[in-house]
C-alpha cells in the first residue's frame, strides 16, 4: 500500500513541481507492485481522512509507504 499526496496550490509561494513529484512517484511504486493511493491538494480534514484509510487497509504485516510532496514552511 502507497499513499501519495502532491500538495501545491497555496495561495502564497504556489509550488509548480508537486503535483508532478506525486505522480512520478505514484508511477514508481505502481511499477513494483504497490497499491497506490493519490491525492493532490489536500486540506487538513481530507488528509486526515486519507491518512486513516490508508491505516485502515495497511495489513498487519504489509509494507507501506507515505510520500508528501509539499511545501516546507519557512520561519522568519
Amino acid at each position: 500500500m502507497a499513499l501519495v499526496i502532491g500538495n501545491g496550490a497555496y495561495k502564497i509561494e504556489p509550488l509548480t513541481n508537486s503535483a508532478n513529484d506525486a505522480h512520478d512517484m505514484a508511477a514508481v511504486l505502481r511499477e513494483v507492485g504497490f497499491d497506490v493511493t493519490l491525492g493532490f491538494d489536500m486540506n487538513k480534514a481530507t488528509t486526515e481522512d486519507a491518512i486513516q484509510t490508508f491505516q485502515d487497509k495497511l495489513h498487519e504485516d504489509g509494507v507501506g509507504i507515505f510520500f508528501v510532496a509539499t511545501q516546507i514552511i519557512r520561519q522568519p
